[in-house]
């Protein structure tokens, strides 16, 4: 699933997407899932991956950022906890503080916050994460009725 590249670091496009939220895509809400995401939108609300959060750039993040690991082209109004690898990327912008066991920041990559990094993040990160995710209630959404247009089988 997840592939390296030669410097040993994950790119968004080595790893298999689960989601993908598309550059003329506006979203507010919280996001809680266990895949894989790519967001080249704009997302206000809070996100949780038990898994990769790949932000592409021109993407602008209204909230915080909870995932296995997080790499960032876009712009980042929020913290971000990563429980293993974060990459902020040239392009990058974050005004937010970063948790995290591990940091690359390439050259250009701006940073407006404190990096904070541990072997114990996880402890750190239950701390935090309380801060930023809560748990939402979904109501099942009958698709049928919310198309009335949809053609009756």
């Amino acid at each position: 699933m997840f592939g390296k590249k030669k410097n040993g670091t994950l790119s968004s496009s080595d790893i298999e997407i689960s989601s993908i939220i598309g550059k003329s895509t506006v979203v507010a809400g919280y996001m809680k899932t266990t895949g894989n995401i790519r967001i080249d939108g704009i997302w206000k609300g809070n996100i949780e991956s038990r898994a990769k959060v790949a932000i592409g750039d021109g993407a602008i993040i209204e909230g915080s950022i909870y995932a296995q690991n997080i790499e960032i082209q876009g712009e980042v109004l929020g913290d971000i906890v990563s429980l293993d690898t974060v990459v902020l990327r040239s392009s990058s912008v974050v005004k937010g503080n970063v948790y995290s066991v591990r940091m690359i920041m390439e050259s250009g990559a701006r940073l407006n916050g404190e990096i904070k990094m541990d072997d114990s993040i996880a402890e750190v990160a239950e701390k935090v994460i309380k801060t930023i995710v809560r748990d939402v209630q979904v109501e099942r959404v009958d698709t049928y009725k919310a198309q009335p247009h949809a053609v009756q089988a």
